[in-house]
């Protein structure tokens, strides 16, 4: 998942889990604009609005990973009650991650 913070915001790894099948994943590491994975104890603060930050989820590949797209539930774990975003995500199989740079200002890579 690739989230782009407003100005003055900052993410965690403990901010958002994603939902499927029943199940909840957490999120593992941060990358901000394609750069060094970041794990436990590192935020990432964005002073500018512009910085695109990769978020790296540990999911059950037994679950997860038969489809060629996956629906997941974004959950931000430090709201329980605020509603879950439902997004797509595409089976990238064994191909490397997408460029950050390269998701279009709609946010979306899967139709």
């Amino acid at each position: 998942m690739v989230v782009k913070l407003a100005p003055e915001r900052k993410i965690s790894i403990y901010d958002y889990r994603l939902g499927a099948y029943g199940r909840r994943f957490n999120a593992v590491a941060l990358s901000v604009n394609n750069g060094k994975w970041m794990t436990e104890g590192e935020s990432v603060e964005n002073i500018d609005g512009k910085t695109k930050v990769a978020v790296l989820f540990e999911v059950d590949g037994s679950v997860i990973g038969k489809k060629d797209t996956e629906t997941f539930e974004i959950v931000a774990a430090a709201d329980p009650d605020a509603p879950a975003a439902v997004v797509k995500f595409k089976n990238l199989k064994k191909g490397n991650f997408p460029s950050v740079s390269g998701i279009p200002a709609s946010g979306s890579v899967v139709k």
